[in-house]
């Protein structure tokens, strides 16, 4: 039986303590990677643990728990009084099957995958496969990732004392499995904010808790919508509830926006038999614009005429600073037609996960069961602790001065961006919301600049990849709210030196 050699094993292995896997993990990994690429071929007889341990420099104990982590997954097979042996009858998927049993005793190998392609189960597989479906960045914290709020100016020593409130003394009714349409603490606390903030009218009972607003509008879209159904979208638009509707099979007809807002009159043909519309009507995704009464007015009618409903995704606008929030579309609505989606990720932290769903009376019981299917239930921990931060005034006072902060980094920005790129750039007026858009004055690869600024540490999103048609105005959308301003100038500084390389090349 041939003998595999210590040396094979060693070259190009190198222990190092410094990485997370412990040293026998390192080990195993690349003996595991040896097998299966033939380089230790089937039958072949392992070198003793002791002599292993010493050309690797580890000790012996490292190699030992290799070889029977090995063991336990079938690669390797101890004989007593003979050593431990690569096993002979590795599977044909794990080996070129073109060799026959006896020469894979003398020959090395290589793994050959049965396939490089992604296996496709069913069409929703296929849809979010697409390479074209829009989806989120990495989640790094670099100016200018949208959607980071002030965490630096989060009280965080609050809502630690809240947390080992509840947390700590182990009753099951916070700990344990929770209402899937959510605590009713924390759906009392919603429809009173909701009330007071957004002129939102509601009860508890018309309220489900979601994990997150991407969950409410999945599970809207599973409810709502069949395989080529048209749903009216604005255009530009959410590129995040964009994705969602497409995974959903949905026809997507764009509908262009104006400083009014996404006129319902200039519906094209394609979207005259849709029932379903998405609206971002109190601070518009992208643009930031805030839709008039009369166009609420007349999307209220446009749904009750075709027995249609309108999701209204009020991410951020509890951040107006010229006026008073302007009361959602919701409020208008007599006749039941808008499902109204608020989140607590932009107001509080991404990571909380937590987000809210006020419906219709005649749906609340199809969501709840469709949000039980998908995960039972979002946080129930983390609910309790938002109901008391709502409830005890932490809430509102956050708000306040997050207001007051995020104006005056929006400002930074402003002047940071008139200092370094006046000339190339027009910044869309804005009094809202936690990103701010600048558009370039003459035509410029966006996504270009986008992508370079990244490999820059700078996190831009194009405006470009907001639209569905051909018609795209190229820009940049630029989050301000989380970065300190110091943060915010340096930032504009570097981004301004991307374009211009960009536009040298």
């Amino acid at each position: 039986m041939r003998r595999v050699s210590s040396s094979l094993i060693a070259a190009g292995f190198v222990p190092d303590a410094g990485l997370p896997d412990a040293l026998h993990r390192q080990l195993y990994k690349k003996l595991r990677e040896q097998i299966l690429h033939g380089r230790l071929t089937p039958g072949g007889r392992m070198p003793s643990s002791r002599s292993l341990a010493d050309d690797l420099r580890v000790s012996r104990n490292t190699v030992i728990h290799a070889f029977e982590q090995l063991a336990a997954e079938g690669y390797l097979e101890a004989k007593t009084g003979s050593g431990t042996f690569v096993v002979s009858d590795l599977p044909d998927r794990m080996i070129s099957a073109s060799q026959s049993k006896s020469a894979r005793a003398s020959q090395q190998v290589a793994y050959v995958p049965s396939s490089s392609k992604t296996p496709i189960a069913s069409r929703f597989a296929g849809l979010i496969a697409n390479k074209e479906l829009k989806t989120f960045a990495p989640p790094i914290f670099q100016p200018f990732q949208l959607g980071f709020p002030a965490l630096d100016a989060f009280p965080f020593d609050t809502w630690a004392r809240l947390i080992t409130r509840h947390g700590a003394n182990g009753r099951n009714e916070f700990l344990g499995y929770a209402p899937t349409e959510g605590h009713l603490r924390l759906r009392q606390a919603i429809t009173e904010y909701l009330a007071v903030a957004r002129g939102v009218r509601c009860d508890p009972g018309d309220i489900v808790v979601v994990s997150g607003a991407q969950q409410a509008l999945d599970l809207t879209a599973r409810l709502l919508i069949n395989p080529r159904d048209p749903v009216i979208v604005e255009e530009p638009g959410y590129f995040g509830a964009q994705s969602v509707l497409q995974a959903a099979s949905a026809r997507l007809v764009p509908v262009p926006v104006d400083q009014a807002g996404i006129d319902p009159a200039q519906i094209p043909k394609a979207g005259r038999n849709a029932r379903l519309a998405y609206l971002t009507p109190s601070n518009h995704f992208p643009l930031g614009s805030n839709m008039s009464v009369k166009r609420r007015m007349e999307w209220i009618e446009w749904a009750s005429a075709c027995d249609g409903l309108i999701v209204e995704d009020d991410y951020d606008s509890e951040f107006r600073y010229s006026s008073r929030p302007t009361p959602a579309l919701q409020s208008l609505d007599r006749a039941c037609r808008v499902i109204y989606i608020g989140t607590f990720s932009k107001v509080l932290f991404p990571a909380l996960r937590l987000a809210y769903v006020v419906l219709p009376p005649n749906l609340v019981e199809p969501f709840r069961r469709a949000k039980a299917i998908t995960d039972f239930h979002s946080a129930a921990l983390e609910q309790i602790v938002v109901a008391d931060f709502m409830a005890e005034g932490h809430f509102g006072r956050h708000i306040r001065r997050m207001r007051v902060l995020y104006l005056e980094r929006l400002e930074v920005l402003r002047e940071a961006l008139e200092e370094h790129l006046a000339g190339a750039i027009e910044i869309e007026r804005t009094d809202a919301g936690m990103h701010l858009v600048l558009k370039f004055k003459d035509e410029r690869d966006d996504a270009a600049i986008a992508l370079k600024a990244a490999s820059m540490g700078i996190s831009v999103v194009a405006l470009s990849s907001c639209y569905l048609g051909a018609r795209k105005a190229s820009g940049l959308l630029l989050g301000y709210a989380g970065y300190r301003p110091e943060q915010i100038r340096a930032g504009v500084k570097k981004l301004a030196a991307v374009i211009a390389e960009c536009s040298a090349a």
